[in-house]
């Protein structure tokens, strides 16, 4: 038996089977093991294969608070949180386990009056009506906030957020400015110290007071709590194209009173200072231009653009090896004692205006292509090396450059030679034309229209040209230039097709062959050819009958493959249980509706279960061709009998 060890996972070789103890294996610690399989045969023979294992999420993790509990103090009579009062839990599973999404509700309050609410997405947590100390005992409100995942099946955690009414006689922490500011570089080392915040307790000790992060840091900044001092996070992404280049950030000091600490904020304004370390990229993946080969030197033929994310970018074009040019008949040409195509074209290092430069000629070239540069010259280097002496021994090459290819077709253009209609031109042989996704195959999509300029006559001689729709999705009729689809045309699968036709004139009969060539461009229209889809063919749920109006039940989701307005997905609730439940239009979040008493309307012993009818609708403004499609997510109504975690 040969037994193959590679960390958590045997392989035993003459069962063919692997053998993972599952205890070993997390999803969010290592994704996938790369194995090495040996087999040894009875004479010493021996062979390898890599094996992949792909380890598949599951959901495990429960979301975790950040804080163990959550305590203020408010005045009597309050209908805010001042400071806001934010409830924060994260989730560690995966993409295909809710990808850390977590959705906060109120899970018990001790009073029938609903007085709280809670964001179901940020957790921000608000008054609903004025708060009285004589509400409830020592003006003290106990609540249970309830973060519930949205993996399958849905995992829960429970944290306890007090709240309590009057003034304790415990005065608040006061910063020692209104705020605070600091500018540091986009580039700074990571744990580089920004500032540092600092609060006095006016009754009772300074050093014991805690500082935290509340909001804006972005997760790029930390806090050490007990200093006050600010830096750049471990794991910071201060890119300005990324997160911008400027942080509000909400600091909070809490002092050690009691019961309860009381609460202070302060704002803290970081500017991030732009660094010129990005590439310039080109407008284009390549450029293409006809040109007629009668134009005249110094005639702009095409202009190009780069971009620099950078804001003191200053760029700079040039026309550089390599420069290849072919001859009509397709051969590469490699002498330029004839025609240096080399030449042929200038550009303004400024503006990218490419210019004729030499008289072009499409008997000695014609295909000329380019390659152009782009260089940012205020880009930021390092210092070139230097010997003992200060002689410079190693030049500094700037990286920050950016190349393109650039095809010029140059035109034997005729006088006589057929035209095509507008906007078609010589000089500029392109047209496009628009037609609708999924029409049947055969369908006549738009015809094509040439004359012949010596007779004004239509030509009636058309051709693909071959190569140019390598997938044969159109033919052309080679009489009336009618553009016909071969394959029904999905414009989810491609938006656009391209290919290049020939109007041809004269010939055997009629003196020598004149033609013209076009590029043709069919941009699909979308349609509403797709129904939304949930991601599940039926939804199950449980929410106690105890639950508080705006608990969030269950999120559906549902995906239209159409795009624009026609992609776009509303939700509705229809028929049974509309009048116990809400959903958001937009996020698909069924919540509980709050009844006439401010209570919700659910009593398991007068309807133990819900079959709600979900509708999922395209198309939100109407029209005869919305679409929609309906799930069921069936709800009970239990007792409160979860445990908390």
């Amino acid at each position: 038996m040969v037994l193959v060890f590679i960390g958590s996972v045997t392989i035993v070789s003459t069962m063919f089977a692997l053998q993972i103890p599952v205890a070993c294996l997390d999803y969010e610690t290592q994704k996938t093991y790369a194995l090495t399989y040996t087999g040894t045969d009875g004479g010493g023979q021996i062979t390898t294969t890599g094996v992949r294992i792909n380890i598949l999420d599951v959901n495990d993790n429960y979301p975790k608070f950040e804080a163990k509990s959550y305590k203020r103090v408010v005045d009597e009579g309050a209908t805010t949180f001042t400071p806001q009062l934010i409830i924060k839990a994260t989730d560690s599973d995966g993409l295909t386990q809710g990808a850390g999404q977590v959705f906060y509700s109120i899970k018990s309050v001790n009073t029938d009056a609903t007085l709280f609410g809670i964001d179901p997405v940020t957790g921000i947590m608000s008054i609903v009506q004025p708060v009285r100390s004589d509400q409830v005992e020592g003006g003290i409100y106990s609540l249970v906030v309830r973060a519930t995942d949205a993996g399958t099946p849905p995992l829960h955690s429970d944290v306890k957020v007090t709240v309590i009414v009057g003034s304790n006689a415990n005065q608040k922490p006061i910063f020692s400015e209104k705020f605070y500011e600091a500018t540091i570089m986009e580039t700074v080392a990571l744990g580089s110290s920004v500032l540092r915040v600092q609060a006095r307790d006016p009754d009772g000790p300074d050093n014991l007071i805690r500082y935290q992060l509340d909001s804006g840091a972005k997760d790029n900044f930390v806090i050490d709590r007990a200093s006050g001092a600010i830096r750049v996070a471990s794991d910071a992404v201060l890119d300005i194209q990324e997160n911008g280049d400027l942080y509000n950030i909400k600091v909070q000091a809490v002092d050690s009173g009691k019961p309860f600490g009381q609460t202070a904020e302060t704002t803290v304004t970081v500017s991030i200072k732009d660094v010129n370390n990005k590439k310039p990229k080109f407008e284009k993946e390549a450029y293409t231009m006809y040109v007629l080969e009668s134009i005249s030197v110094g005639e702009p033929v095409l202009r190009i653009a780069a971009d620099d994310v950078d804001r003191d970018a200053k760029l700079e074009y040039d026309i550089v090896a390599p420069i290849t040019a072919r001859d009509k008949t397709g051969n590469v040409l490699t002498n330029k004692a004839a025609y240096d195509f080399s030449k042929a074209f200038a550009i303004n290092p400024n503006s990218g205006q490419i210019v004729v430069n030499e008289p072009l000629s499409y008997s000695s070239a014609s295909v000329i292509i380019l390659t152009v540069k782009v260089t940012d010259l205020n880009a930021e280097l390092p210092e070139p090396k230097l010997d003992a002496e200060g002689n410079i021994v190693e030049e500094v090459i700037n990286p920050q450059t950016d190349t393109v290819e650039v095809t010029f077709y140059i035109q034997a253009y005729k006088a006589d030679s057929p035209q095509f209609g507008a906007p078609w031109t010589p000089s500029d042989p392109t047209l496009t034309f628009d037609a609708k996704e999924q029409q049947p195959i055969g369908s006549v999509l738009f015809k094509l229209n040439a004359k012949d300029p010596l007779t004004g006559q239509t030509v009636n001689q058309y051709e693909k040209l071959a190569g140019s729709d390598p997938q044969n999705l159109i033919d052309i009729s080679p009489v009336t230039g009618e553009v016909i689809n071969n394959q029904i045309l999905d414009f989810e699968s491609r938006k656009e097709v391209t290919f290049l036709v020939r109007a041809k004139t004269g010939g055997p009969a009629g003196g020598p062959e004149r033609f013209s060539d076009a590029q043709v461009t069919i941009k699909l229209q979308d349609i509403n050819d797709h129904f939304p889809e949930f991601d599940q063919p039926e939804y199950t749920a449980e929410v106690a009958e105890s639950a508080l109006p705006t608990t969030l039940v269950l999120t559906v989701r549902a995906t239209d493959r159409d795009t624009g307005k026609f992609g776009k997905v509303i939700y509705s609730l229809d028929g049974e249980g509309s009048d116990a439940f809400t959903i958001h239009p937009e996020d698909g979040h069924i919540q509980v509706r709050a009844g006439s008493g401010g209570r919700s309307n659910l009593d398991r012993e007068r309807q133990p279960q819900y079959r709600l009818r979900v509708v999922a609708t395209d198309t939100p403004d109407g029209g005869p061709d919305q679409k929609s499609t309906a799930v069921v997510v069936s709800t009970i109504a239990s007792k409160e009998t979860d445990e908390k975690h």
